[in-house]
């Protein structure tokens, strides 16, 4: 099958890009074929091919994620969530070369696409679902468990208030006031990042908090998760900040 995919021939931004003419190849046992109809986009891919990278690794491939229509599969080969059929809609993570019309992939990789879901909502769903349910599973949150989230309209955030939400969880979210519409519409509770958070989350959490989770990666969000933890002492004072 003939298709086209872009490739990073340099290291920077999307000048570096260029479409190329592929032959992808019939599925071999255990792969399935994918005629691309869109393709996830994360931050995780342009920092594939961010400048100040070893040049021996061009060209790049790139898009880790991918949704789609089975166009061929492999003998004896089922995807990932059971059966499978040329037509059948489904996404596929993780890809490496996902900014393609078509591709191979692993089949045990290969998911039934929901219905409710167009190719292009359903494109970006594994990636940060996929950091968003495996962080959650670390942390241990459970039913009846109080979450405090950083970030919570973002991209993977959003997916940790829903995720949290369906296991029971009651979650705060911090986000910037624009967003408290978007944050409240999950379920969750928002508060506004920035001076005052502690005392913010003091208000919407007054026994305190099971776990925090941080999709920002700024001092507020750790400083502020420690010292107003259930699981740091037992809602014994917290420490001086710094301390």
């Amino acid at each position: 099958m003939d298709a086209r995919r872009w490739i990073a021939t340099g290291f920077g931004g999307s000048e570096v890009l260029e479409q190329i003419e592929v032959e992808v190849s019939d599925p071999a046992p255990g792969e399935v074929t994918i005629e691309v109809r869109a393709a996830g986009m994360n931050p995780a891919d342009y920092k594939h091919f961010a400048r100040g990278q070893d040049p021996g690794l061009l060209p790049l491939t790139i898009g880790y994620e991918v949704a789609g229509v089975i166009a061929a599969l492999g003998a004896d080969t089922e995807i990932g969530s059971g059966g499978g059929a040329v037509g059948d809609e489904v996404v596929a993570f993780q890809v490496f070369d996902g900014y393609s019309s078509a591709l191979n992939a692993l089949a045990a990789d290969v998911f039934a696409k929901p219905a409710a879901l167009s190719f292009a909502q359903a494109a970006n769903l594994l990636l940060v679902g996929a950091t968003a349910a495996d962080t959650l599973d670390v942390v241990g949150v459970s039913h009846g468990d109080t979450v405090l989230v950083h970030g919570a309209a973002g991209g993977v955030g959003t997916s940790v208030v829903q995720q949290a939400m369906l296991l029971g969880a009651r979650v705060i979210g911090t986000a910037g006031e624009c967003d408290f519409d978007a944050v409240r519409g999950f379920g969750a509770t928002p508060v506004a990042y920035g001076p005052g958070l502690e005392e913010r989350v003091r208000a919407a959490a007054p026994d305190g908090v099971d776990a925090a989770v941080d999709t920002v990666g700024v001092d507020e969000a750790v400083d502020v998760s420690w010292r107003w933890s259930a699981i740091a002492d037992e809602l014994s004072p917290p420490p001086p900040l710094g301390a």
